[in-house]
């Protein structure tokens, strides 16, 4: 998560992606307006972009070792 850290009023969060060996390929990120990320939604935003991830990595992605 973060919030003004780069843009004063932009907030983001993001989540790695796995290849099958558990290697960090890529990211999914969300970012937006620092007034939509509000304390009682953020928690739902981490739960879909961690369900997102998780089955984007399940997909196979391949490794860039």
């Amino acid at each position: 998560m973060s919030h003004g850290e780069r843009e004063s009023g932009a907030s983001g969060a993001a989540v790695p992606v796995v290849d099958a060996q558990g290697r960090i390929v890529a990211a999914l990120a969300l970012g937006g307006p620092t007034t939509r990320f509000t304390e009682d939604r953020v928690p739902s935003f981490r739960e879909a972009l961690a369900r997102a991830a998780q089955e984007i990595s399940q997909l196979g992605l391949p490794s860039v070792v």
